[in-house]
């Protein structure tokens, strides 16, 4: 029994007109086999294509792309031809247009632009040594990445502009599998921040700019050959007001909290928390707005600290009490979970801080007493435009879905997923996920089973319910989730097909929309745009309606990340434009008139 894709899709773009949410559809059946899948993995979005591994059941785990459609869903390169899967293809990231990805556990660094013949090795490291894991990232287009040498286990950065010339050593750092701090790295001032032991200095902060001469230690903290950051724990770095925090040790004031603005005069210590050579153990830093909130643990207690950057304003708020969650809602209020408070004893509950004591409380008792709102194990939160949606627990409803605005009042069940007392969270619900302001995530399905289904919030009880992928109610497990534009792809299985890619339309715009909100007025009632047919699969037909003499205006079609891929100056306000050489999908059409009335609207290409 398969789903039929034209019909999802038909349904899909009725949907998108009437303005309701849409329904998910599967993309391909990849792996046709009743009896195993294609297994999607490391979804990753480069330039509009959705990139991804799967299994076909000919050709092994292999190197797929897809632009939303059966047809346009494909084998990018059967890396190892054959059955036979590409070893451990792994790391995809998206840099300047193309993805890079490596195999064989490290050994080989690939890219693809996405055709067989753009795919291929850029270098192998059977003598230099092997990836690192969870190293890639991108910097000024370029490919930065980190392998170990199988001699001397020593540390290396290196780069790649995407060919195997650009592809190159940056710097060693002598002193073992631990030189460098990949967790540390930073994108900062279009550099990328991170700690390293050369072997001659100790551990302390770097900086690169993807060039040999642009790599330099940007401050011997602690002089000498020991360490100016601290080991095992990472330093983080965390960016506030122009600079990046972080923590530091200069041989007198043990580690502390200190900043760098990249120079070596603009490192300094912010404060010395616990006076003295003693450590003042900081954890938990969180940005808010033009301050950093942390976590202090001094003799056997923990408080809330908060900092602008400056000794004199940086201070001891709070004692705390089992707080292992801090985060930022908006510029101006840190969300932080307390558990056995004193000494009113809420139970486990959000707090909220304005970074002063009197603005220091708890957010809601949501669960009245000493019984806890927020759950032990497997408590989830995103913040989306402001709004903090979580789960927690009361009395009437079990474990279900939450928002908050930073107020008693304004924190409120959103829906109960399971009615009753029963939890509509399970031990495997995985993931809150932002997809343009709509918050998709996984929970219960329709038969209560221990599988997750995929399910859907715009913040409202009405606007919050599953997509019952698994019409038999098993729950289809629901992974990988990945943006592009208006559309989510994700993996999931129907009870029918196995793990396959799904994908779902979003029925909001990306954020933030590259095109000036402040320019386009929808209600203009100067101008008046009519198109027809929408969605389309060629000519889109523009009718203008208007009490004012124009003489000429701008028609552009743009994606949804600004970039115009059309624009014509006219007098016509009668007018037809073909979009059949466009790839489907989602563009605005904005037409601005001589005297800048603007408006614009939304089409759908199919």
């Amino acid at each position: 029994m398969k789903t039929n894709i034209l019909t999802s899709l038909i349904l899909s773009f009725i949907f998108i007109t009437s303005g309701i949410s849409q329904v998910p559809f599967l993309v391909k059946n990849i792996n046709p086999s009743f009896t195993t899948s294609s297994f999607p993995d490391h979804l990753t979005d480069v330039n509009g294509t959705l990139y991804f591994s799967a299994d076909d059941g000919t050709h092994g785990f292999e190197l797929w792309k897809s632009d939303g459609t059966t047809a346009g869903t494909v084998l990018v390169k059967d890396l190892i031809p054959g059955p036979t899967s590409s070893q451990s293809i792994d790391q995809f990231i998206s840099v300047n247009g193309n993805l890079f990805f490596m195999t064989k556990v490290g050994r080989e660094l690939w890219i693809s632009s996405g055709t067989s013949a753009t795919t291929d090795t850029l270098i192998t490291f059977t003598t230099f040594g092997t990836i690192k894991e969870n190293s890639f990232i991108e910097l000024n287009n370029l490919l930065i990445f980190v392998i170990q040498d199988p001699m001397t286990g020593d540390l290396q950065l290196w780069k790649s502009g995407g060919t195997s010339a650009s592809t190159s050593l940056i710097k060693n750092f002598a002193s073992g599998g631990i030189s460098i701090d990949i967790p540390t790295f930073k994108l900062f001032n279009n550099e990328l921040y991170f700690t390293a032991n050369d072997g001659i200095s100790g551990r302390e902060i770097w900086k690169t700019d993807g060039t040999i001469s642009g790599t330099a230690m940007i401050k011997d903290i602690r002089p000498g050959s020991s360490d100016g950051t601290p080991w095992p724990d990472p330093p983080f770095f965390n960016e506030v007001n122009g600079f990046l925090f972080f923590i530091g040790n200069d041989g007198i004031t043990g580690d502390e909290l200190w900043k760098t603005d990249g120079t070596n005069s603009g490192t300094t210590l912010v404060h010395d928390v616990l006076p003295g050579a003693g450590s003042s153990g900081i954890t938990f830093p969180t940005p808010v707005g033009n301050k950093l909130f942390f976590h202090s643990f001094i003799g056997g207690r923990t408080s809330l600290w908060v900092s602008d950057g400056t000794s004199l304003g940086s201070y001891k708020i709070i004692e705390l009490s089992l707080c292992d969650l801090m985060l930022a809602l908006d510029s101006n209020t840190l969300i932080f979970k307390q558990d056995n408070t004193s000494p009113i004893n809420y139970g486990r509950e959000l707090w909220k801080s304005d970074g002063t004591l009197a603005g220091t409380v708890i957010l809601k008792d949501i669960y009245p007493g000493t019984a806890d709102g927020i759950p032990t194990n497997h408590f989830k939160t995103i913040v989306i435009d402001t709004t903090l949606y979580f789960n927690a627990i009361d009395s009437a409803y079990g474990l279900e879905l939450w928002k908050s605005d930073g107020t008693d009042s304004g924190t409120v069940l959103v829906k109960d997923l399971e009615p009753g007392v029963a939890d509509g969270f399970i031990n495997n619900s995985e993931f809150f996920y932002d997809a343009n302001g709509i918050l998709i995530f996984d929970a219960i399905n329709q038969n209560g089973s221990s599988s997750t289904e995929l399910w859907r919030s715009d913040g409202s009880d009405t606007g919050t319910f599953r997509f019952d992928i698994d019409t038999n109610g098993g729950g289809s497990t629901p992974k990988y989730c990945t943006l592009i534009d208006t559309t989510l792809f994700f993996s999931a299985n129907d009870g029918f097909t196995g793990k396959e890619l799904y994908a779902l339309y979003i029925d909001s715009i990306k954020k933030p929309v590259i095109v000036n909100p402040t320019s386009v007025e929808e209600n203009n009632p100067f101008l008046t745009v009519n198109i027809f047919p929408n969605p389309t699969s060629n000519f889109i037909h523009i009718q203008l309606e208007t009490n004012l003499n124009l003489k000429s205006h701008e028609i552009k079609i743009m994606t949804l990340t600004g970039k115009t891929i059309h624009s014509r100056n006219t007098s016509e306000t009668s007018l037809s434009i073909n979009l059949s050489d466009f790839p489907d999908g989602i563009y605005i059409i904005e037409v601005i008139s001589e005297n800048n009335l603007r408006k614009s609207m939304k089409i759908i290409k199919n």
